[in-house]
């Protein structure tokens, strides 16, 4: 969501590549983060459930901007101490290693405000109010400063590798905006962000396998693996010629968990450590965890040979894209991120809600002081500080593309076909919602006008002359076929987004939003 992101006011055209291995440079790291921040549905919070399918959305934006599938891998914090008493333990004071991270939701606003409740109950279809957090579907959200993740015990993250042409080398590095969204940062930055430095640090290759990273191995971590793999009279230098049933083993020692446990790798899919409540999807990624692993090695010495300038580098790279396409990875991936999308669908309401409020919120103070909105216009900075009124915004334009999605996943909404026609009903639905007085005219234009009440009876009668007296904006939702979500819609959208907050001001803060005049806005 663009909801406070970077300030900077582009974003890049391309991504630059290395060519020899078809990773970015690593100079590329902040354009590839603002492509996320502004195109994809991310929602504004640290939850329960959440943060494997954020990284599937992720990983499939990726892919679709070409980078390199073997260039990208998921990564998991998990918590060292997974034992049955552990496990019982709710309290993350009491957890001395305890996965831990910033609530992004806590400076925006209270979640026990009255208003914002009775908005999110019109804007979203299932939440349910308690004292100190609000639920939808599955997903909890908070107002600690701090929230924890006490059911999967684990944090999963996508990784993401650089070529530095300065000093010959590649680079991973982690994209979590739910931890950092500033910036893209080292994997080992992760046990900073969520406040636990012994934590276990793992790597899954794309439909592979999380095993333990060896370069995130800290030192005490390294001195109890090394005493448990004497058992067995190896080493932790054997880490990586480990068999899969003696590396689950390994974990399941470590962190003291049960066979069968969240703690037991074996019944770990290359999305997450934790089954939720679609058990087919569970299944389907279950079934398919294992077939990116080969991509772990030839990754390695795809970089050896870049590193040390050998011939064998485009055979090697070869190899790794027929494994790629052997194993279908990009259409897995594809289908991972449309079902994370409708999986977090509530969740995207309901922050995006909580968002756009606080941003409401700051915006009618400003107007009860009397001062010119137009002002908040012309410095950087403010703008940034309002970039909220734009969640809903992007959220619009998502329903309206959702609408006009054929069997294949492309848009297509060119007029008057079943899609275009399922388009118009989401577009009058977002009229309706924002209070507008809607109509459709001789030719079958959609209206949406903001106007007096007594003036809707005028209008229900047929009197269209209220659309000449009108400040008119707005642009059409049948589109160029698979021109992609903006053609056309951002137009729509954004003048349902503009009439939509004047009516919210007046709904929720008492503001004004009507002329004293005979000027109307009208979509």
């Amino acid at each position: 969501m663009l909801a406070y992101g970077s300030e900077k006011e582009t974003l890049p055209n391309e991504i630059e590549r290395d060519r020899t291995t078809g990773f970015p440079l690593l100079s590329e790291a902040d354009g590839i983060l603002q492509l996320i921040l502004a195109y994809l549905e991310l929602p504004y919070s640290v939850t329960e459930h959440g943060c494997g399918k954020k990284a599937s959305l992720i990983l499939d934006y990726l892919l679709k901007l070409r980078i390199p599938a073997y260039g990208l891998a998921r990564g998991m914090a998990l918590e060292p101490d997974l034992s049955p008493t552990a496990l019982i333990e709710t309290d993350y004071r009491n957890r001395p290693q305890a996965l831990v991270a910033e609530n992004p939701l806590n400076s925006l606003c209270d979640l026990k405000d009255e208003r914002l409740r009775r908005m999110l109950k019109e804007s979203a279809a299932d939440v349910e109010e308690k004292d100190g957090f609000i639920r939808t579907g599955p997903y909890i959200l908070r107002h600690d400063p701090m929230v924890q993740f006490a059911q999967a015990r684990s944090h999963i993250y996508p990784i993401l590798w650089f070529w530095d042409p300065d000093k010959n080398r590649a680079i991973r590095m982690v994209i979590d905006p739910s931890l950092h969204r500033q910036r893209l940062f080292p994997p080992e930055e992760v046990r900073t962000l969520l406040h636990s430095p012994e934590c276990l640090l793992l790597q899954a290759p794309l439909l592979g396998r999380f095993l333990l990273d060896p370069p995130s191995i800290t030192s005490e971590q390294n001195k109890k693996i090394n005493s448990i793999l004497s058992k067995k009279a190896l080493s932790s230098d054997d880490l990586e010629q480990l068999s899969y049933e003696d590396h689950a083993w390994l974990i399941r020692e470590f962190t003291g968990a049960e066979p069968g446990s969240l703690g037991d790798p074996e019944t770990w899919s290359y999305a997450n450590n934790l089954q939720g409540w679609d058990r087919d999807q569970d299944q389907a990624q279950y079934n398919h965890t294992g077939k990116g692993e080969s991509l772990r090695i030839l990754r390695k010495q795809l970089i050896e040979a870049r590193q040390e300038k050998r011939g064998d580098a485009p055979a090697v790279r070869g190899r790794l894209r027929d494994q790629v396409d052997d194993a279908q990875i990009l259409s897995i991936a594809a289908d991972d991120a449309r079902w994370s999308a409708r999986a977090l669908a509530p969740l995207s309401d309901v922050t995006m809600t909580v968002v756009y409020f606080n941003a409401l919120m700051e915006l009618a103070g400003e107007i009860k002081e009397s001062k010119s909105v137009l002002r908040l216009l012309e410095d950087a900075q403010t703008v940034h500080r309002f970039r909220g009124l734009g969640v809903r915004l992007r959220r619009r334009v998502d329903w309206l593309a959702e609408c006009s999605l054929d069997e294949e996943g492309r848009i297509d909404a060119r007029a008057l076909n079943d899609r275009f026609f399922k388009a118009s009903q989401e577009t009058i639905r977002q009229m309706n919602a924002a209070r507008l007085a809607v109509c459709v005219d001789s030719v079958g234009n959609l209206h949406g006008l903001l106007i007096k009440a007594e003036d809707r009876d005028r209008l229900r009668q047929g009197d269209f002359s209220l659309l000449q007296q009108s400040i008119q904006h707005g642009s059409h939702i049948d589109s160029v076929n698979n021109a992609g979500r903006f053609d056309g819609r951002l137009g729509v959208a954004g003048g349902i987004e503009a009439l939509h907050t004047i009516t919210d001001l007046t709904e929720y803060f008492n503001c004004p939003a009507l002329p004293e005049g005979n000027v109307y806005s009208h979509v």
